[in-house]
């Protein structure tokens, strides 16, 4: 039986010569058994790797070639070896046009390698292999390359909805990632900061629209279906997770995708009038307010919707953007990356990569209707004086310095780089609370980054701002690439944390081979 096996690989590329039934079948039967061994083997390795590191990406394309180039070789293998077992029987290798035929004719080229021998059977020269090993290897090898690329193109197709795929006015919530690529991800990128115990209880709640979603075009106002949804901001209140996304074509009206809070079902879309990039949102319960960024092309803009607004929208019934109760223009600022509410202060988050492009700015919020005060929608006036003085010492600070004493903003910090959200966490006492920022590092691990602020009916960065440095932090958390807002529910104790790598454009196959790493879900775990 070993020799017969021996012969299989060592005849690999003989099409003429002869194989006796005992010889085919034990090499048939032996071969089948490895291969299922090496084939599981294989796909549970594949499946350990998911595409987290450039390492990680090398080594699943490695084992990917590998188990195609397997796959093939047997294929190969098992032509060659069929062909000699029916030159034995005194037949064509034509006969091999058989397995055309579904089901039939599978069996019917069983039953024919069943038969005996045939000694009247022409004698045939076996041929050489050595000749056309060379070209096999490289053919196999490109032919393993494509069927990966195919593989991976297909499932990127799959994973992109059409119109009739969601109902009409509404938003998928289907899975991306299984839940083992999720804790392999989740796992990986923590280093044990989100221990094993954690990740188990932690919480997932699937972002909707990642496969796509219907909302308005923004040129001609009728309903339409994107699936290019990019996630950004998360809110929550007792009921509901606030989920927005843009779209990634910029076609379509941004949306708020409205889930429930204890089944984690998607509930309905809110409509935005405009297709801006709602980088934040903000839940005060206080007023019963959602606040959402709304910047233009000139300046960063916020508006209000009241939660009784967001009852009462039905997107099928209205086909038009949900309304506001504010609208509030923030000319002072260039775009609001972030947003966060806390005891009638309204913190205003803007992302940046540089030194004084990145800040977190507080502005009052009227203490009884919850909306921004007339003072921060002003622009900033400048004498001669505070013109020459800012020539003299030109920086984000003097001029937060000069808003302060015009009381368009009530405390301002230079934050951390790459700043995407914040969240405020109270102490027991109200004296000082805890700021959460989650900070984004492209394709490298995201960092939720803590720290401590006074607190005396305002947010005191300015007494913290030798600790408020990356450095100098209290702790630093590592998590999966492509944070983007966090929420917290201090009644509950509850941290929740959505990323924004799912998106349609984010998670494709670069070069058709290598998928960059991502989560499709919240993750909400313990405080």
């Amino acid at each position: 039986m070993l020799k017969a096996y021996r012969n299989y690989w060592r005849s690999l590329l003989d099409f003429s010569g002869r194989t006796n039934r005992k010889d085919y079948w034990s090499a048939i039967l032996i071969n089948l058994l490895i291969s299922i061994i090496l084939m599981l083997v294989l796909e549970i390795l594949i499946a350990n790797l998911i595409n987290i590191s450039p390492i990680d990406n090398v080594n699943k394309l490695l084992l990917s070639v590998l188990y195609q180039s397997i796959l093939l070789f047997n294929w190969v293998a098992a032509l060659g070896i069929t062909v000699r077992r029916l030159h034995d029987s005194n037949r064509s290798g034509w006969w091999l046009l058989l397995e055309i035929i579904p089901v039939i004719g599978f069996i019917w080229l069983v039953v024919l390698t069943l038969l005996p021998s045939d000694p009247t059977a022409l004698q045939r020269t076996p041929t050489k292999n050595s000749r056309y090993l060379i070209l096999l290897l490289i053919g196999i090898l490109i032919v393993a390359v494509v069927r990966i690329v195919e593989s991976n193109y297909d499932t990127y197709v799959n994973e992109i909805y059409t119109a009739k795929q969601v109902p009409k006015w509404s938003a998928d919530q289907e899975p991306l990632l299984t839940q083992a690529a999720f804790n392999q991800t989740v796992a990986k990128y923590s280093k044990n900061q989100l221990s094993k115990a954690t990740l188990k209880k932690a919480r997932t709640v699937i972002v909707p629209g990642l496969h796509g979603a219907w909302s308005l075009n923004y040129q001609t106002k009728k309903a339409a279906f994107g699936s290019n949804w990019i996630p950004q901001g998360l809110a929550e209140n007792q009921q509901s997770y606030f989920i927005s996304a843009y779209d990634g074509n910029h076609q379509l009206n941004s949306l708020i995708f409205v889930v429930d809070k204890s089944t984690g079902k998607y509930q309905k879309s809110l409509i935005l009038p405009r297709k801006s990039h709602v980088g934040g949102l903000a839940v005060d319960e206080d007023h019963d307010l959602l606040w959402v960024s709304d910047d233009t092309n000139q300046s960063a803009r916020i508006r209000a919707i009241s939660f009784k607004q967001i009852d009462q929208y039905d997107a099928a019934k209205s086909q038009k953007p949900i309304g506001a109760k504010q609208i509030a223009p923030l000319r002072w600022a260039s775009r609001s990356s972030g947003l966060v509410y806390f005891k009638n202060n309204l913190l205003i988050v803007k992302y940046g990569r540089e030194t004084g492009s990145h800040s977190v700015v507080d502005i009052a919020v009227n203490a009884k209707t919850g909306l921004v005060q007339k003072s921060s929608m002003r622009t900033v006036k400048l004498t001669k004086q505070l013109t020459n003085q800012l020539t003299k010492n030109n920086s984000p600070a003097a001029y937060a310095k000069i808003m302060q004493d015009q009381k368009i903003i009530k405390s301002y910090t230079t934050g951390f780089k790459r700043m995407q959200g914040l969240a405020v966490v109270p102490f027991e006492d109200s004296s000082a609370v805890l700021t959460l920022y989650t900070q984004s590092n492209g394709q490298a691990a995201s960092n939720l980054i803590i720290n401590i602020a006074d607190f005396n009916q305002q947010l005191d960065f300015n007494q913290i701002k030798k600790l408020n440095q990356p450095s100098k932090s209290e702790s630093t958390i590592k998590l999966p690439p492509s944070v983007e807002q966090i929420s917290v529910d201090p009644q509950n104790h509850k941290i929740s944390l959505i990323f924004e790598g799912a998106a349609r454009e984010y998670r494709n196959f670069n070069l058709g081979l290598f998928r960059k790493p991502f989560i499709d879900r919240l993750i909400i775990f313990d405080y």
